[in-house]
């Protein structure tokens, strides 16, 4: 099994509401360090592994996997969060309080609807937290 390095497969950026691109510096502190860490991850690719898709070299199962390990072993990070009639996929809580909410949406395009719904009800019931939505 080759890995190779996420940024080398996925162009880590960020981007406020408006659609205009946020350097790290102006991000919160919680979601500054959750991109550095997931700059860091090494993606696991398998050359020709999935017969039906030549294409496909890495397994969604897998890189969600990969996410969960990486978020939630930093401080204060914790995944599969209740909140109102739901759950998220991040949250950073310290002291036992929700600061930030992030959705990782592997899936696709077809499912990013539903999380940014999500974090949009998050957002009017808790104003003060900040969100995110990574896409890879």
């Amino acid at each position: 099994m080759d890995s190779a390095p996420l940024e080398a497969s996925v162009l880590v950026r960020s981007f406020d509401f408006a659609g205009r691109e946020v350097p790290s510096e102006g991000l919160p502190s919680p979601l500054r360090s959750a991109l550095g860490r997931i700059e860091s991850l090494r993606l696991p690719i398998y050359p020709g592994a999935w017969p039906k898709n030549p294409a496909r070299e890495v397994s969604s199962v897998l890189l969600n996997e990969l996410f969960y390990v990486g978020i939630t072993a930093m401080r204060d990070w914790t995944a599969e969060i209740e909140i109102g009639n739901g759950r998220i996929d991040f949250g950073h809580t310290p002291g036992g309080e929700l600061d930030h909410a992030m959705e990782v949406e592997i899936g696709g395009s077809s499912r990013l609807d539903s999380d940014i719904l999500k974090l949009c009800m998050i957002k009017r019931e808790l104003p003060e937290i900040t969100l995110s939505i990574v896409a890879p």
